[in-house]
């Protein structure tokens, strides 16, 4: 859903500008990530640090080399007069899913996507807590509505893709979004039939 979400951020507004935000984005996080791989060594024995120093100056390598290549892409769309320059990539996913006017997805289906993808404790508490009452009944009806869950979650993820496609082909003048919608519309329908039945 994040990447769906960030294709629908950036092709909602100023589209290039975003796109090269995006990409600085990136870039500076993965210096940050690079620069703290380094500090980290100094916690670890000198026989051990050789091979992860050598890999810093690889990564660091690598980034000069995608620095290059984004400045020179800034540069290009300045000449032609779509680059801004002045545009800030949102770090948090919720101003994302906000200015796409999808808050309540972001609170309700991609949450729990992330708490199911980082194993949060939820089902973990569930589990512990019918086991200890010893009933059997409970522990198959939570088996069975984790799996219909997950299917829910599926839907609702491919559904969010869809979406992102139709937005493109909008955009880029292809014909086939209105096909694309209808397809998610139908998806859309699966997702609230698996809720209906699970009362959710």
């Amino acid at each position: 859903m994040e990447a769906s979400t960030n294709v629908r951020y950036i092709l909602a507004d100023n589209r290039n500008s975003r796109f090269l935000a995006w990409l600085r984005y990136f870039l500076a996080q993965d210096l940050k990530q690079i620069n703290n791989w380094a500090q980290a060594l100094s916690n670890y024995p000198d026989n051990e640090t050789e091979v992860h120093w050598e890999g810093t100056q690889r990564r660091r390598l690598v980034w000069a080399q995608r620095e290059k290549y984004v400045k020179r892409l800034e540069q290009e769309f300045e000449n032609i007069g779509v680059n801004r320059g002045d545009e800030i990539w949102p770090n948090s996913i919720t101003r994302r899913f906000e200015a796409i006017g999808e808050s309540i997805s972001y609170r309700t289906a991609y949450a729990r996507m992330s708490s199911q993808t980082h194993a949060d404790a939820e089902d973990t508490i569930s589990y512990f807590s019918f086991k200890a009452l010893g009933d059997e009944q409970l522990l198959t009806q939570m088996s069975l509505e984790t799996l219909a869950f997950s299917e829910y979650l599926v839907h609702y993820g491919a559904h969010f893709y869809l979406e992102a496609l139709a937005r493109y082909s909008v955009v880029f003048a292809d014909s086939t979004a209105e096909k694309i919608r209808k397809e998610s519309a139908f998806i859309i329908t699966q997702v609230e039939t698996i809720g209906n039945e699970w009362g959710w």
